[in-house]
């Protein structure tokens, strides 16, 4: 597992990571991420609440999910993208895809975007960016 947290100034310096936020990358050690045992013990690791994680059932599309402040949120569905202006913890699972971080610091809304090649033809990522406006 790997972990970056902006308070405990582990982030590599090219990086740039908002107050408050914090990003995990698990690995083949930390075990199959679809199996709920390691996904919790995963969490727990990283210092997450678990039964707070938001993942969406990835379909490789161009949806993106913008989550209220509702407990809904946390059964958001189908989607390869999530966007938030709350503290929700956002969850994706890659393999051979890419995870991609969209942040606006001023206002800390953050999305989370599972980028394959068909969500990358469909345009998953400027659908992502929309959601800033």
């Amino acid at each position: 597992m790997q972990s970056y947290d902006v308070q405990n100034s582990i982030l590599p310096n090219h990086w740039i990571l908002p107050s408050g936020f914090r990003l995990g990358f698990s690995d083949q050690s930390d075990g199959d991420m679809k199996i709920v045992d390691n996904c919790r013990k995963y969490c727990a690791d990283l210092g997450v609440d678990y039964d707070k994680l938001v993942m969406p059932r990835q379909v490789h599309s161009n949806h993106v999910l913008a989550l209220g402040n509702d407990a809904d949120c946390l059964k958001p569905g189908q989607a390869d993208g999530l966007f938030s202006d709350q503290k929700h913890v956002l969850g994706i699972l890659v393999a051979d895809c890419l995870p991609v971080y969209l942040f606006h610091l001023p206002s800390g809304r953050i999305a989370l975007v599972h980028a394959g090649w068909q969500g990358i033809r469909l345009q998953i990522i400027n659908s992502a960016l929309e959601q800033f406006d």
